[in-house]
């Protein structure tokens, strides 16, 4: 689940997107939430992931809701967020990643005073807050290292990737997201 950079519009094909070619990659079915302009933390989009029949969850949380949270707020909704997804998938391996790099968004605050650092460090609180909790799968990856400060020539509006963008966050996710469900890919993703 996640944003437009989920959706991948700048992928230039539906097989091109990141999400696609990782599940591509290990031989898994997958279904792509990801809804361009629209990942607003909707208690709503949770309950359909708890009904949702999954053997790996991944949430890429944030940068849709930047001008529209507060950090107290934000942190309510990403908690709820992630308790109704367990409401359905109490152990199934989750990973909540937090907003990629954005240039123009990291240190210029939307209405609410939020900044793209702000909300990485609510989401990596609230993940931490429920591991302590005892929640052992459930997991945090902090969005910069899959597309950061140094991926800007594969992100032309500094915030989607592009075809090559993809590629790459593809490469990245499959290299330090999908180990932490216990799969690897034993070679370099081919496109």
């Amino acid at each position: 689940h996640g944003s437009s950079i989920t959706h991948s519009s700048q992928a230039g094909v539906a097989t091109g997107t990141w999400p696609y070619l990782v599940a591509t990659a290990l031989g898994l079915n997958h279904t792509n939430l990801g809804y361009g302009g629209n990942c607003i933390v909707s208690p709503l989009v949770a309950r359909m992931i708890a009904a949702t029949q999954a053997d790996y969850l991944s949430l890429c949380l944030g940068i849709n809701v930047l001008g529209d949270y507060g950090p107290r707020t934000f942190r309510a909704a990403v908690a709820g967020f992630i308790l109704t997804v367990r409401d359905g998938h109490p152990r199934t391996p989750l990973v909540c990643v937090s907003p990629i790099c954005s240039p123009p968004r990291e240190h210029t605050p939307g209405p609410t005073g939020m900044v793209l650092p702000t909300q990485r460090a609510i989401i990596r609180e609230v993940v931490e807050h429920f591991r302590k909790m005892g929640d052992a799968n459930l997991y945090y990856v902090d969005g910069l290292t899959l597309m950061g400060p140094d991926d800007m020539d594969v992100m032309p509006d500094e915030l989607h990737p592009n075809a090559e963008g993809n590629r790459r966050l593809a490469q990245r996710y499959l290299s330090v997201v999908m180990p932490l469900f216990g799969l690897k890919l034993s070679a370099e993703l081919t496109t």
